[in-house]
């Protein structure tokens, strides 16, 4: 378990981390933040972050930082009753004291070998580190190093007003170039041919909006369709006597009303069915046969040709009410 100092150096590293990876910080400012991290323990060992491994370093201050283990961090320790408080200050705040020899060379930090380690076992920081090509040094830095002529070595000043002069007269000539390239309005100015005149076109005659007209009603059939005749059959034989004088156009009494819608009840009651054969015109007249057949013979008992009349809304009735028993 690490000690709470060392958890809040991690903390701050892995921060450092995501800040990298986000692309908020580049790789020399990680480094420098990562490098400026550090905790003192109660030995007065101060801990760093290895910005190679991402592991912990142990130093003593001003020498060189080696790696150590999270185990090694040293508490801070309170002080024994009766002890002096200054004296335990001045111990905590005393380096430690080294074991390595004062002519023995300080040891140098590792450096990543970036060809020898597997790019697992890198940090993040290295990752990125290695991805980033190295900067070269610019024309600048390297010109400085070149030793000029003795000529031009003794008339510096005048080398350099040269210079600007010519830099000077080369951004003149680009700016005069860059202005006396025509543009398209000054091209159509100074052209030799004259531009023919654009021939005006008459304007074109606005169409009046074609009407649209409506759509006419597909005209009813002249002769009634079989659900038609079915529908006006049921209305017969309902033993209704309202529905019966719905289908017969004929102003028949009350008294001959319920003579007849008995009548038809009692042949549908009794086996006696209503069957029609093809309705026909005849002079613009539609008439179709109404056969009383028994449903059990098969006989044609009585047989009537009754007039059709379609009405307003396009429903067929009867003219009159069919006599069977005539």
């Amino acid at each position: 378990m690490l000690h709470p100092d060392l958890d809040s150096l991690r903390n701050q590293y892995n921060e450092v981390l995501d800040e990298l990876e986000a692309g908020n910080l580049s790789y020399d400012d990680a480094l420098s933040s990562v490098q400026a991290m550090s905790v003192v323990d109660g030995a007065g060992f101060v801990w760093l972050i290895d910005t190679a491994t991402g592991g912990f370093l142990r130093a003593v201050p001003g020498e060189v930082p080696e790696e150590a283990d999270p185990s090694q961090f040293a508490a801070a320790r309170i002080p024994p009753v009766g002890s002096s408080p200054w004296a335990s200050q001045q111990d905590l705040l005393r380096p430690p004291s080294t074991t390595r020899s004062q002519t023995q060379p300080r040891a140098k930090a590792p450096t990543p070998q970036f060809e020898d380690e597997d790019e697992d076992e890198l940090s993040p920081m290295m990752r990125r580190r290695q991805q980033k090509p190295a900067s070269r040094p610019g024309f600048a830095e390297r010109a400085r190093g070149l030793p000029l002529p003795p000529v031009l070595a003794r008339n510096k000043r005048t080398v350099v007003i040269f210079v600007v002069l010519l830099a000077a007269f080369v951004v003149y000539s680009q700016t005069s170039k860059e202005e006396a390239v025509p543009t398209i309005e000054n091209a159509s100015t100074t052209s030799a041919a004259p531009l023919l005149p654009v021939e005006t076109l008459a304007p074109v005659e606005t169409l009046a909006p074609v009407e649209t007209l409506p759509t006419p009603a597909p005209e009813p059939s002249p002769l009634p369709s079989s659900a038609e005749l079915e529908s006006l059959k049921m209305a017969l034989i309902s033993g209704d006597r309202s529905q019966v004088a719905a289908v017969v156009v004929e102003e028949a009494s009350s008294k001959r009303l319920a003579l007849f819608t008995a009548r038809f009840y009692g042949y549908n009651a009794t086996g006696l069915q209503l069957v029609y054969a093809e309705p026909v015109l005849e002079k613009r007249k539609v008439f179709v046969s109404v056969s009383l057949v028994d449903s059990e013979s098969g006989d044609v008992l009585s047989q009537r040709k009754v007039r059709l009349i379609r009405s307003e809304g396009s429903f067929w009735r009867f003219a009159s009410l069919i006599d069977f028993e005539a």
